[in-house]
């Protein structure tokens, strides 16, 4: 994983014939009426007004046969306009299965009741030289919006991400995790969590906690971190480097044992006894009081699975 990523992209390519069967005609789906927007904000579009939501994937991986990244969306009752893409600094674009390259999708138009999925497999960047494309391993975060003429259409938008581990072309293991929106955000996260220690990673069955923060505040900060064993006492504290405003795409991503750089006290669990692990919670907090949006995986050999967040 790599612990903090800075990037840049202005350019957008047309979306092209592939998303033809999922796309209604521009205007369609936000046809103008009366609006309802309740606790959602109102957003003028080249279609007129309309019902607004962002949402944030805090981490993606596209790594040549070892790691893909979904992206899945689905919508209820009510059509929903959708758009996604990279934050304006990282200067590259999306390389995408089926294939597409694009800094960004916008006037994806999902009907009542379909869905929509693309898969990211890395960066693509132009060559001047040549006008080609020059494919490259990515990571980062990804934004999404999401606009429509009801709150109820936005309330009932299906959003999240599938982590595929690979190799040799086929999965290994996948893991699936929500897309967190903005209303929902919070300055404070946390997790429960099990832990070799650090100095044990290296056995084959050992338990390791993997994470990926971003800043949503539009000011600089870190991200303290702090772990709390079973009865609520601190185990352990660190804290990430500076990320950058929300508009930099900064994303610090890491494992807790070279976050904290220290053994958790693991103890041995149930009979006949197992390896000792630490078991407790990770909690997140934007330092400076902003906004931030967590993932946490947890890896046992090759198998890897998200866990649950919780904004406090």
């Amino acid at each position: 994983m790599i612990a903090n990523l800075k990037g840049v992209v202005r350019r957008t390519l047309n979306v092209g014939l592939a998303f033809g069967f999922l796309a209604c005609l521009a205007g369609n789906v936000l046809a103008q009426g009366s609006l309802d927007c309740g606790k959602y904000s109102t957003e003028s579009t080249n279609a007129g007004t309309t019902c607004h939501r962002v949402g944030i994937v805090p981490w993606f991986l596209g790594i040549n046969d070892v790691w893909e990244t979904e992206l899945r969306l689905g919508v209820g009752l009510d059509a929903v306009r959708f758009g996604f893409g990279l934050p304006s600094s990282y200067n590259t674009n999306l390389l995408m299965r089926p294939y597409q390259i694009a800094e960004a999708i916008s006037q994806l138009d999902v009907m009542a009741h379909a869905s929509y999925l693309t898969t990211i497999v890395g960066f693509a960047d132009l060559n001047r030289n040549t006008f080609g494309w020059d494919f490259r391993n990515g990571v980062g975060s990804l934004t999404l919006s999401a606009d429509a003429q009801r709150a109820v259409a936005l309330d009932s938008i299906s959003a999240s991400v599938v982590y595929k581990y690979m190799s040799k072309g086929s999965v290994v293991s996948e893991t699936t995790a929500p897309i967190i929106f903005l209303d929902q955000a919070s300055v404070r996260w946390s997790a429960i969590i099990t832990e070799t220690p650090r100095d044990q990673q290296s056995q084959p069955d050992s338990t390791i906690t993997s994470f990926a923060v971003a800043n949503l505040s539009p000011d600089p900060q870190a991200v303290v971190i702090q772990v709390y064993d079973e009865a609520g006492h601190l185990s352990a504290s660190g804290k990430t480097t500076e990320l950058g405003g929300s508009d930099s795409g900064d994303v610090y991503a890491n494992t807790l044992a070279n976050t904290l750089g220290i053994n958790l006290p693991a103890i041995v669990h149930g009979l006949p006894a197992t390896a000792p692990v630490f078991r407790g919670t990770i909690v997140f907090e934007g330092e400076k009081n902003g906004l931030i949006a967590p993932v946490v995986f947890r890896f046992n050999g090759s198998a890897v699975t998200s866990v649950p967040v919780r904004a406090e």
